[in-house]
């Protein structure tokens, strides 16, 4: 599909489009024709609208509904708060978002589709509306289908199998099941187990608004939450919260807030004083040099008129000696007072740096669902280019996305949208300035007509000779040249300041949830019991929505609970609720009977794994992308060896040319889904966890490894509580408890054949899932 696209280009043979080369066709047209849906949905900062029009800039918007509708995405949106203007930021599910996705290639009714996986977030239910939405879609174009789950292909023209980067079989599916090769082995393996799609039955929509009582319980805490969430911006001197109320504390912490800028910035820079203050005592001395130098340059230029020759050869000679000397002297001072200050200017801006990192990363994660505080906006804050720098961070991040729907054009006219804003802002200071400048560079040039005018005058009087006169010219020239050079800095200060402003807001701000906080229990034994005890939650951003209401669940020690249900009921929220990226409105989680609250976060995190829906490598090795699992200590080769054979990727690493030492690219983009995914498990088991969170840890792998994984994932929660979120109900049917969450509440819970007997929600989503087998 990348080839395709023109990603890259091969390293030898051809890719012809209608018998052309595509090398030889315009790169822009060749993308423009092309619709494309990846396996792990791309969505920009803006509403969903938005985000399906990269798809058409001038689309409609009955195309976008239109659109949206046949990617079956039209009925979430419409209960979302805001419908289509609701931003795509704010806690979409996997499967909404990937909806919004084959929108986006729809929308544009392109020549050749490229679907990557495009169905494999979607439950049964969505995904047969969608499926048959796009097969409609392909009437007329050309369709290349990447998928693991053989039922969305069965109907293909052709189908090709590859193993190892190579094409072993080819035919259609009456033709390869006859042929009884490595298709019929994974249909064959397919059935067997019953593995075909992610079951999560649609959501019709939301919940209603929160009842008014549980609101006033919970104002408080909300505007609270607001207060201390909202963007750095709000922070101010003369903040809002000074009211009759406040406490002495906060009188006083706000007092400390009134400190002047330059003392916040000397207590920053502390420990460098030396530094500071040497660059300080050698710029008086460079300073004085001036004017000394103006008095000797005008008692030069005197000895010209000195009638005696020797007299003048030899005053000439000790003043051009006392001149070098001065120019020794502030050359020296110079290069003392800028490494001074260069050095103390140096250690300042890496403290800052290293403060502005602490102070983002210790925010809580509600603190980042907001559009403002999102990763490349904190990032670009920083800048005085923000607005610019926000739309260029985010193209640079996805231009896989931005190149395949070709909009390359749109996000340089944001980017010079957003200078061209920022200039008319500033184009007021700008003029003011620039008059300031002008005014510093015409104010020599009056002094110079004031000191000859009022010189004339005096040396008229005889209160005072023409060479005294010349001096008195010389100094205030010299001078205010070293005054006109410091005006021009004026400029920068102002911005440093400003920068160092925002940094400092953005450090004063008081995480809700410190992961640095060393406070709070450790317990000494983990026997693994969890429970979520009548738990409410809302996400910052959609406090009119809850996703969790009345929610209790007890996961037993040493034993697999599996949560299965809708997308967007809640099931990754419990989570991250455990994991306590967010605390519950109301409502306790307990491990081991002790509210997570009240226990230390650093430990807490350290005795859990995580396997995410949506696996996150950094631009590292493989290895190092394992070994970060468990940064506490100096992980072995072996260990990662032995994990990576856990999560059946061992065999695969060894096989690429570099090994472990493998780079896995910016976002693990050198690899393909199902080794990400493998890699993240592996990462997960490095920490030995007590505690193991799979959110889908399967869903990207293809049914031969996803049967070897499910074995060593079963072994890895020996001992262990595990909590597992499935769509698929293969990979948790046999879980000491599964439990069905739907709109946020507990509806059922049971064994699989407990909850099959009862003929409820889980029994029609086992029955949905057999239908489609």
């Amino acid at each position: 599909i990348q080839l395709i696209q023109r990603f890259y280009d091969p390293d030898q043979g051809r890719v012809l489009l209608d018998g052309k080369d595509i090398k030889t066709l315009n790169v822009a047209w060749l993308r423009s024709h092309i619709g494309i849906v990846s396996q792990e949905p791309v969505l920009f900062t803006g509403s969903i609208e938005e985000n399906i029009r990269f798809g058409k800039q001038d689309a409609t918007d009955e195309e976008v509904q239109a659109a949206a509708k046949m990617a079956n995405a039209h009925e979430f949106i419409m209960a979302l708060p805001e419908n289509y203007k609701t931003l795509s930021g704010d806690k979409l599910s996997g499967g909404q978002k990937q909806r919004v996705a084959i929108a986006r290639a729809l929308i544009s009714n392109p020549k050749i589709l490229l679907l990557d996986e495009a169905t494999s977030a979607l439950d049964n239910t969505s995904e047969r509306v969608v499926q048959d939405a796009l097969d409609k879609a392909k009437a007329g174009r050309t369709t290349i289908v990447i998928a693991h789950r053989l039922s969305t292909i069965r109907n293909a023209d052709l189908i090709i199998g590859l193993e190892r980067g190579c094409v072993v079989e080819s035919g259609t599916y009456d033709d390869l099941m006859e042929y009884k090769g490595l298709y019929y082995e994974l249909v064959t393996a397919q059935m067997q187990k019953e593995k075909e799609k992610e079951v999560d039955p649609d959501i019709d929509k939301e919940d209603d608004e929160v009842e008014r009582e549980f609101v006033r319980e919970r104002s408080f805490h909300k505007i609270h939450s607001k207060q201390s969430i909202a963007s750095n911006d709000d922070f101010d001197e003369n903040d809002k919260e000074d009211d009759k109320t406040a406490s002495d504390a906060q009188k006083k912490k706000k007092k400390r807030s009134r400190t002047p800028f330059v003392f916040q910035i000397f207590k920053l820079n502390a420990p460098e004083w030396p530094w500071i203050l040497m660059g300080a005592v050698f710029s008086l001395i460079f300073g004085a040099i001036q004017p000394i130098f103006a008095l000797f340059f005008a008692q030069i230029y005197g000895l010209f008129g000195e009638p005696d020759l020797k007299k003048q050869e030899h005053l000439t000679s000790i003043y051009a000696g006392l001149m070098f000397l001065i120019g020794f002297v502030g050359g020296v001072a110079q290069f003392l007072s800028n490494l001074g200050f260069a050095k103390s200017g140096e250690e300042l801006t890496l403290r800052m740096r290293k403060l502005t990192f602490s102070a983002i990363i210790r925010q809580e994660i509600g603190y980042f669902d907001y559009e403002t505080n999102s990763v490349g906006a904190l990032v670009t804050r920083l800048s005085s280019d923000a607005a610019a720098l926000k739309y260029a961070t985010q193209a640079i991040e996805q231009i896989r996305t931005v190149v395949a729907l070709h909009q390359e054009k749109h996000f340089i006219d944001l980017y010079e949208n957003a200078f061209n804003q920022e200039f008319k802002k500033q184009k007021c200071q700008l003029h003011l300035v620039g008059l300031g400048a002008a005014i510093a560079n015409s104010i020599m040039y009056f002094l110079h007509s004031a000191t000859f005018s009022y010189g004339s005058k005096l040396v008229d009087n005889h209160e005072m000779t023409f060479d005294n006169v010349f001096r008195v010219f010389a100094v205030i020239t010299f001078a205010m040249m070293t005054v006109g050079r410091s005006m021009a800095m004026i400029p920068g200060y102002s911005k440093a300041q400003q920068a160092a402003l925002r940094i400092m807001k953005l450090n004063k701000r008081q995480s809700q949830i410190n992961p640095y906080d060393e406070s709070g229990i450790i317990l000494k034994e983990v026997i693994g019991n969890i429970e979520f005890d009548d738990v409410y939650f809302r996400y910052p951003t959609r406090p009119t929505l809850r996703i969790l209401r009345n929610f209790s669940l007890k996961c037993l020690s040493s034993s697999t609970t599996a949560l299965v249900g809708p997308s967007g009921s809640g099931k990754s929220t419990t989570i991250a609720l455990l994991q306590r990226f967010y605390d519950p409105l109301k409502g306790k989680i307990l491990l081991d009977g002790h509210d997570i609250q009240v226990l230390n976060i650093r430990w807490l995190r350290s005795i859990m794994g995580l396997v995410q829906q949506e696996p996150v490598l950094f631009n590292l090795s493989i290895r190092d992308n394992i070994a970060y699992g468990d940064s506490s200590r100096e992980v072995t080769q072996d260990e990662i060896e032995r994990v990576a054979r856990t999560a059946n990727i061992h065999e695969l690493i060894k096989s690429l040319p570099q090994g472990y030492e493998t780079s896995c690219g910016a976002k693990g983009s050198q690899l393909s889904g199902g080794q990400k995914q493998r890699i993240a498990i592996a990462r997960a088991l490095i920490r030995s966890p007590k505690i193991l969170l799979l959110d889908e840890a399967t869903s990207a792998l293809d049914n031969k490894s996803e049967k070897v994984v499910q074995a060593a994932l079963d072994k890895a929660r020996t001992g262990r509580t595990c909590l597992s979120i499935a769509h698929r109900l293969s990979t948790i049917q046999n879980s000491e408890k599964i439990a069905v969450v739907d709109r946020g509440k507990m509806k059922e819970e049971g064994t699989h054949d407990e909850l099959l007997r009862l003929n409820g929600i889980y029994a029609k989503l086992a029955s949905a899932q057999k239908r489609t087998t």
